[in-house]
């Protein structure tokens, strides 16, 4: 007798409850399952354990050598990865790290007013821009864009697959006889684009932003489009040979991560002429900071430093075609919670029986239960 053999419509929509039922039930069983101790195996010198609780939230320890960190915070899973992020602060960060310094002339700062549809223009255009970017993102997660696809006036629709992180991107083959009318993204070739974005005919290169909320569908910001012109200005030799016969599409992950709060601060934007203007950064989510712009005073350099603090001010060299300055900041771990803190600041875990794998220092290290 063949139990599996189904005799009739009733029947099969029985089963199927069944079914539905026993991967729902096993499906939370497995992330029940992941509550409780685990202590850290494969990584030469280090130790560590992680407390994951019932109710979302985990606290952790770490050593390595004379260093060690503490957190807590709330754990999720998706996608067979599990997520630790620890809780933000309230007070305001230690100590500040100041990573990286870039610096772009006036017609790039015009062009990002204009593409992000900032006004008025005339204020980008006569003021000197200090843009304080938070240095950490989120990493991108396993469910990502995989394909593009292309609508027209006429004639058939296309999809192409993007290249792999990080620049992904995908290049279709331009038609003069034929408009382009839509773009949409999709995690694979046979799934629909979860929206179209209508664009503009004569734009031959598209940037855009993309993230993921947790348990929550992809989303996509308006794409950013350059005509043939713009995109030769933009992109380097070979690309720039391409885009004369190709739409070039590139997908970019953005999820930055909130910032703690900061304590005041001072930004000092010194002249050549040897005289000096102030301005005050006391609000982390203020990205940008402005000076007015004045044509017979050419700005030498610009340091910040915490405010009263005149000894350590960090300075950043000002070449004279800068208009747009762009600082990456950090807050450096409160001692009162360890040097190693930050490790739990945004983690990823991949979930396999019995273990919660990460790449940490060059190894793969293994939380087990225990």
């Amino acid at each position: 007798m063949n139990l599996f053999k189904l005799t009739d419509s009733s029947n099969s929509k029985f089963c199927l409850v069944v079914l539905l039922w026993v991967i729902t039930t096993c499906t939370r069983a497995e992330t029940h399952a992941l509550e409780g101790r685990y202590y850290l195996y494969g990584v030469m010198e280090m130790a560590a354990g992680l407390q994951l609780e019932k109710d979302g939230t985990f606290t952790a320890g770490v050593e390595y050598g004379s260093a060690s960190g503490y957190a807590k915070g709330k754990w999720y899973v998706e996608d067979d990865v599990l997520t630790l992020e620890s809780e933000p602060t309230l007070r305001p960060a230690y100590e500040l790290a100041f990573e990286l310094f870039r610096e772009r002339p006036k017609s790039a700062l015009l062009q990002y007013a204009i593409q992000n549809k900032y006004s008025p223009l005339e204020f980008w255009t006569s003021h000197y821009i200090l843009e304080m970017r938070y240095a950490r993102y989120r990493e991108p997660p396993r469910i990502k864009p995989e394909f593009v696809h292309f609508q027209f006036d006429h004639g058939p629709a296309a999809s192409i697959k993007l290249t792999a992180d990080p620049s992904s991107r995908a290049m279709l083959h331009y038609d003069p006889n034929r408009t382009i009318t839509k773009i949409g993204l999709s995690t694979s070739q046979m799934a629909a684009p979860t929206r179209w974005f209508d664009v503009a005919p004569n734009s031959h290169m598209f940037n855009f932003w993309w993230k993921k909320p947790t348990n929550q569908p992809i989303s996509y910001t308006e794409p950013d489009e350059f005509t043939l012109a713009e995109a030769h200005r933009r992109l380097e030799e070979q690309d720039a040979h391409q885009i004369d016969t190709h739409y070039l599409v590139e997908v970019f992950h953005y999820d930055p991560m909130k910032p703690p709060p900061i304590k005041p601060m001072t930004v000092y934007w010194q002249f050549k002429d040897g005289s000096t203007v102030t301005s005050v950064w006391t609000d982390s989510g203020q990205e940008r900071i402005a000076l007015p712009y004045q044509a017979n005073k050419q700005l030498e350099k610009v340091g910040v430093g915490m405010e009263g603090a005149t000894e350590a001010i960090e300075w950043f060299e000002v070449t004279p075609e800068a208009r747009w300055l762009i600082v990456e900041w950090d807050a450096k771990p409160n001692p009162a919670y360890g040097e190693l803190s930050d490790l739990f600041q945004y983690l990823q875990l991949d979930v396999t029986p019995g273990c919660l794998s990460l790449e940490i220092g060059g190894s793969t290290g293994c939380f087990r239960p225990g």
